[in-house]
């Protein structure tokens, strides 16, 4: 299991503060989510912190979302990777992959370490299909830490089976210093230093799509 802390977006310390046009209380699932796999790469920060460090960076949009791809700017030890839509999400601007590859893939990511996060259906038994929440993967059985109720839980025991239910995943790359599985550190602190060649273009562009497959699709 990753070392990450469990917070609730809800926690009076900080459900009132505004992010964007919202408050973390009612919006705040992704940062929240991040906050606590953020504790995996040695960097602890509540969720008002993460907020507060993102928006110095000008990286929370005035509708409450947060422009992930910059992280790198006020965390410079993590690395945005990838956010990605299953197949269970109808089309839209993000790539999407088969839901069998995907969860392959989230399973693989949390091995090594990874901060994963699944895009979720805040109420996946209303008959609405919605990916509108956001979890934190600490296992490849899909334990997840959920902020909305800031408890641990396995995934299909809140939010029904997985092959219908996760619409999508961001994954965030840093130094880990606990793994989903012990036996892939080694792959998990490859992919950390792989992402550190970002500032250099050549080693970027010649490593780093060819590492990815080999490190996620064993």
């Amino acid at each position: 299991m990753l070392a990450c802390p469990i917070y609730s977006q809800r926690d009076p310390k900080w459900a009132s503060i505004p992010i964007g046009n919202k408050t973390i209380g009612s919006n705040g699932c992704f940062g929240t989510s991040i906050a606590m796999g953020l504790a995996n790469f040695s960097i602890t920060v509540t969720p008002d912190q993460f907020f507060s460090k993102m928006k110095a960076i000008g990286a929370i949009e005035p509708d409450s979302s947060t422009d992930i791809c910059e992280i790198h700017k006020a965390f410079p030890d993590v690395y945005y990777l990838c956010r990605v839509d299953t197949s269970v999400e109808p089309p839209g601007k993000f790539s999407r992959q088969d839901i069998s590859e995907a969860l392959n893939r989230i399973r693989n990511f949390v091995r090594e370490g990874m901060i994963v996060l699944l895009n979720v259906d805040a109420s996946p038994f209303n008959g609405i299909a919605d990916g509108d929440h956001w979890v934190l993967c600490v296992e490849s059985d899909l334990t997840i830490h959920d902020p909305w109720y800031g408890d641990r839980t396995n995934f299909s025991q809140r939010y029904g089976n997985p092959t219908k239910g996760v619409y999508g995943y961001c994954v965030l790359v840093g130094n880990p210093i606990a793994y989903g599985d012990p036996s892939e550190s080694s792959r998990g602190d490859a992919l950390a230093k792989l992402m550190a060649f970002k500032n250099d273009p050549k080693k970027y562009a010649n490593y780093l799509n060819e590492a990815i497959d080999h490190l996620c699709c064993p």
